[in-house]
């Protein structure tokens, strides 16, 4: 069973993570017209404000426990694209701008292991975080690109498809969050549509740890 302290430091990034990732979403709504966020208090890097006990602390937790992995979420921000001032394509800015954070954390991350690989500091507590800030972002960024209804990547279909596939899709909308627990609770979906692009995207991140550690060694 995984150890209390690499628990903590898992729980650490995914609530970091997934506090930047919904800042972002409000910060990109404010900067396109839409001050939503902002006005509810939300356009903040205080975990609290973010933070869902449930889907970043307690489910996160269990999983971690039982797996050895993490998955969680967290409030979303509350967004009104009737106040973008292009619906359609600013929502899109919108919704993709939170994947797109994980990534960046996640690469971040993988700098600063690469900059404490160089020197052999890597093997602490702060190294396993930058670790822990790596998987934890990979996942999530896979994860809500994902073209299902309510994650981020739904905005990607909901911009692009004509209008007769269009509102096909709109009308499985309402089994969404059905759908992503069938896709969560099946191994091999899952294996399929999360593990493959999640290993890829650490492989390479993690490439880039060791390029900077070996041009500083």
């Amino acid at each position: 069973m995984p150890d209390f302290g690499t628990l903590l430091l898992f729980l650490t990034a995914l609530a970091f993570s997934v506090s930047f990732h919904e800042f972002c979403h409000g910060w990109m709504a404010n900067l396109l017209g839409d001050p939503t966020a902002r006005l509810a208090g939300r356009l903040t890097m205080n975990p609290l404000a973010h933070v869902d006990p449930v889907g970043t602390l307690l489910l996160p937790g269990v999983m971690f426990l039982l797996t050895g992995s993490v998955f969680g979420w967290a409030k979303p921000v509350p967004v009104d694209s009737r106040n973008l001032r292009d619906e359609r394509w600013d929502g899109l800015k919108v919704a993709l701008v939170g994947p797109f954070s994980n990534v960046l954390l996640g690469l971040l991350s993988a700098v600063a292991l690469g900059l404490l690989a160089a020197f052999r500091l890597n093997d602490n507590a702060f190294g396993l975080l930058l670790q822990a800030m790596i998987a934890v972002n990979c996942i999530l960024a896979v994860f809500n690109l994902l073209p299902i209804p309510p994650l981020d990547g739904s905005w990607i279909l909901d911009t692009v498809l004509p209008r007769d596939a269009y509102n096909a899709y709109q009308r499985i909308k309402p089994y969404g969050m059905l759908i992503l627990i069938g896709i969560i609770l099946i191994p091999g979906v899952s294996g399929f549509l999360i593990g493959i692009p999640r290993s890829l995207l650490a492989g390479f991140m993690y490439g880039i740890a060791n390029q900077v550690a070996g041009v500083l060694a």
